[in-house]
C-alpha cells in the first residue's frame, strides 16, 4: 500500500480518515548533532568563527539563535 511511511488510513462508505504518524522520539542530543553538522557542511569558515566569537562575547548572539530555532524547529 503506498502512502508515508507511518500513515494511516481507515475507509468507510462515507468518508475516508488518515491520521499523520507522531514525531520521531528525537533526542536534543540528536537534534544538535544534526544542526551541527549541517550548520558545518553549509556555513562559510570566516561566518562559522565569527558566530564562536559572538556567541562567546554575547550571550544572544547569531549562533545561539540559529540553534533554539533549529530545535525548536524539529521539535515542533
Amino acid at each position: 500500500m503506498g502512502g508515508h511511511k507511518g500513515a494511516t488510513s481507515k475507509t468507510s462508505d462515507t468518508r475516508t480518515v488518515t491520521t499523520k504518524s507522531p514525531k520521531e522520539n528525537i533526542t536534543i542530543g540528536a537534534i544538535l548533532k544534526d544542526f551541527f553538522q549541517v550548520y558545518k557542511a553549509t556555513t562559510p569558515k570566516r561566518l562559522q568563527i565569527l558566530d564562536v566569537y559572538l556567541s562567546y562575547a554575547h550571550s544572544l548572539s547569531t549562533l545561539f539563535f540559529r540553534v533554539l530555532f533549529h530545535v525548536l524547529h524539529r521539535l515542533f
